[in-house]
């Protein structure tokens, strides 16, 4: 015999609640009625719970695996030859220096070039004032 409004939904003890809380993993009725899919179309299959667990369950396995991998990726990279910080040849014909050793001097003669037009400018400023 169904429910005697619409909104309500008849539990197989007879009972009758309100029809919003059903399928909703709260056990409405006391005997489970209002949960199950068995006879009542009205439930799905799968909850929300187990949709929740599914969900975080996948989620979790991604997180392991791209962790693995960057792990991975890391003691691989671990493994490999390190080239030195200066190389040791020269990259002239009768050099003594090398690209990096060129590059900070070059990078050491610029900055005390500008430091030297900064320095003149401003004294040429206060030379007008």
């Amino acid at each position: 015999m169904p429910a005697q409004h619409p909104d309500q939904f008849k539990c197989d003890n007879s009972r009758c609640i309100w029809a919003g809380v059903t399928c909703d993993g709260v056990n409405n009725c006391g005997d489970s009625s209002d949960e199950t899919s068995a006879g009542h179309p009205h439930c799905p299959d799968i909850t929300p719970v187990a949709i929740t667990v599914v969900v975080l369950g996948i989620t979790s396995f991604i997180a392991i695996l791209v962790v693995m991998c960057i792990c991975c990726c890391r003691s691989e990279s671990d493994k490999s030859p390190k080239l030195p910080l200066i190389e040791t040849f020269p990259t002239r014909p009768n050099a003594g220096y090398t690209p990096l050793l060129d590059t900070l001097l070059y990078r050491d003669i610029y900055m005390v070039q500008w430091a030297i037009h900064h320095l003149s400018y401003n004294l040429y400023i206060h030379q007008i004032y």
